[in-house]
């Protein structure tokens, strides 16, 4: 069974006006070579210009912090350098059209899957989970039955991950969901935690006393319409590399 992941302990570097000073310095240094042997090349540009620790000093950066670029969809680094995504352009909005939190975390919501890029156990073949496709659909179609919904950790392992669902199902499927035995192991609960107080940046969601909630007018059918459209997965080529 696919193991949910998010680069836990760093949810400060999730922060939307984080991200957004993070990618800008990512922009400005897209090229850079990261082997450098006796200097980070990194460091002096994210710590003067985000205000956030990179700890240990006495570690590169990268090494540290790849993944939460990564995850974030920012960056990753090319035959030794780093390369930005056009995401990382628009939320940096340095001479391009810049997006706020929701476009932002619209595009990872159908974008992000597993097994990631971003951790060792990246591979083209398996099946691909979008995570957060599967967590939206179930707000959703709880919502649209009863007016209401939320869900906390302990729910998402035993009614989402515990039946396998990728995000691709429609999403009257997720009202048929029994729950199950399914047990996280090792930091399983405190990653899948955070994962859910970064997507509840949305302006749609709260995350309050440990649960997801969806926070719409019941009726508002535009805002259903849009929720809808944005937990549709969208597959494109996976690459080896």
């Amino acid at each position: 069974m696919q193991k949910w992941r998010w680069d836990q302990g760093r949810l400060i570097y999730f922060r939307f006006e984080n991200l957004k000073a993070i990618a800008q310095c990512l922009v400005e240094l897209e090229g850079i070579s990261l082997h450098t042997p006796d200097i980070d090349p990194l460091r002096d540009e994210l710590e003067a210009n985000t205000g956030l620790p990179f700890l240990p000093s006495n570690y590169k950066i990268w090494r540290n912090y790849a993944r939460i670029f990564a995850c974030a969809l920012l960056a990753t680094r090319i035959n030794g350098r780093l390369v930005v995504t056009d995401i990382c352009r628009r939320v940096a909005g340095l001479n391009v059209t810049s997006i706020d939190v929701d476009e932002y975390i619209a595009f990872i919501i159908s974008r992000f899957y597993f097994p990631s890029p971003a951790f060792q156990d990246y591979n083209t073949t398996s099946q691909q989970i979008f995570p957060f496709c599967a967590l939206l659909k179930y707000l959703l179609s709880r919502f649209m039955e009863t007016g209401e919904a939320s869900i906390n950790v302990q729910e998402v392992f035993s009614l989402i991950v515990g039946n396998r669902c990728s995000g691709s199902e429609p999403i009257n499927y997720y009202l048929s969901l029994s729950p199950t035995s399914y047990s996280p192991i090792g930091d399983e609960t405190r990653q899948l935690r955070e994962m859910l107080i970064f997507v509840s940046q949305l302006s749609f969601l709260k995350w309050y006393d440990n649960r997801l909630y969806i926070d719409i007018i019941p009726g508002d059918l535009q805002i259903l319409a849009e929720i809808e459209q944005i937990t549709t997965p969208i597959y494109q080529n996976r690459n080896e590399n």
